[in-house]
């Protein structure tokens, strides 16, 4: 209540030695203990903390250059108490209003935090011992003695939400490869992993979300989950380089890791293992050899998985001796940024139930040098 207005009512102190609205920014708040309590715990989140960054904490919780100082950071009283393993390090605050309030609060390096909120004022004559480093010595006495936590989220039993569960990636020593066009992964462990909604992508001329958990027609990118694993298919055709990713969660995101694409090892071709007939669909060729950008690949499509060979040109692995074997009428240009081309495949309703092989052979344009180098074999289901 503001009684600064002029108004000229006579109010006891609590009431009206100060103007509250003043108070605002530098610790007039209104809340329960509970409440500040989740203040604290938002810093057990590490990089999900939705208040600051671990780096700003750490700032924080430490004092300001040039000041030279083991008792006061930017705000926080800096100290130590013990522990049954040895002394470990605190942050902490207190706060008054005459008559009206008394608060304590304070947070261990190691993850403890104690918040004691009185509603009345704070008598030096007679409560010396219940005052600053005292509360704090006898609230870390007590926490000390406990030799079990609850390992549930109580906050929810007073009525505040819990923290959203956030998904943490465990980045490789070595960032995971997966080439350009095939059924490569790059796989990831860490934990909170089966509450991811999306991941999202970032690298050379690209930026994407996935949200697919399955596979697509068309080479987009899917990821699966499991409590312990985010594996991640990326997209077929992507630019080779490295690649910056993190999962998304609903309310917060993951840390960032890192992977790359890279060219196909050998000569590879990719479609999707199953399509509905009468829709249409990409089949993707890859390269090793596309860095020239002078590489072109050829697309070969069999009802059967029999070869067909032609001595000094071409040997492939469908076709059956060419009596089921047909050329699709355009060349696919081998980029030498994605190592990559494709092609979009119509189909008829009326071959539903028919599976097509599919197989490609490049060669370099400029310089053709016989036999064609070979793909593997994939084959598409219509259904």
């Amino acid at each position: 209540t503001n009684r600064m207005s002029g108004a000229g009512d006579w109010v006891n102190r609590p009431y009206g030695r100060w103007n509250h609205s003043n108070h605002d920014a530098n610790g007039g708040w209104i809340m329960a203990s509970v409440d500040y309590a989740k203040v604290l715990a938002a810093f057990d989140q590490g990089i999900h903390n939705p208040l600051m960054t671990p780096t700003t904490a750490s700032n924080m919780w430490s004092a300001p250059a040039p000041l030279v100082t083991s008792t006061y950071g930017r705000g926080w009283g800096l100290g130590s108490l013990p522990t049954a393993t040895g002394n470990v390090s605190i942050y902490s605050h207190t706060g008054a209003f005459t008559g009206g309030t008394r608060t304590f609060m304070f947070r261990r390096a190691d993850g403890l935090s104690f918040v004691l909120f009185f509603n009345r004022g704070y008598d030096s004559s007679t409560e010396a011992g219940l005052w600053g480093s005292t509360v704090n010595t006898n609230l870390n006495n007590l926490a000390n003695g406990v030799a079990s936590w609850p390992t549930v989220d109580l906050f929810p039993l007073a009525g505040i939400p819990s923290f959203p569960a956030c998904p943490t990636l465990t980045p490789w020593a070595a960032a995971p490869s997966a080439a350009s066009v095939g059924s490569d992964s790059w796989q990831f462990t860490g934990s909170g992993l089966s509450a991811i909604t999306s991941v999202v992508l970032s690298g050379p001329r690209t930026r994407m979300t996935l949200t697919r958990t399955s596979p697509g027609p068309n080479g987009e990118g899917w990821f699966s989950i499991s409590s312990s694993q985010l594996k991640i298919h990326p997209p077929q055709g992507l630019p080779l380089g490295t690649y910056s990713l993190y999962a998304r969660a609903a309310g917060c995101s993951s840390n960032l890791v890192n992977a790359k694409i890279a060219a196909p090892p050998a000569e590879a071709m990719w479609a999707p293992s199953s399509v509905t007939a009468g829709t249409t669909f990409k089949v993707f060729g890859g390269s090793t050899q596309a860095a020239s950008g002078t590489r072109v690949m050829g697309l070969f499509l069999g009802t059967a998985p029999v070869p067909s060979a032609l001595p000094g040109v071409v040997s492939l692995g469908i076709g059956n001796n060419f009596a089921a074997l047909w050329v699709w009428p355009i060349l696919g240009s081998v980029s030498s940024i994605t190592h990559a081309t494709s092609w979009t495949v119509p189909t008829s309703a009326s071959l539903a139930g028919a599976t097509i092989y599919f197989q490609g052979a490049s060669w370099d344009a400029a310089t053709p040098v016989f036999p064609m180098v070979p793909t593997n074999v994939v084959s598409t289901t219509l259904q």
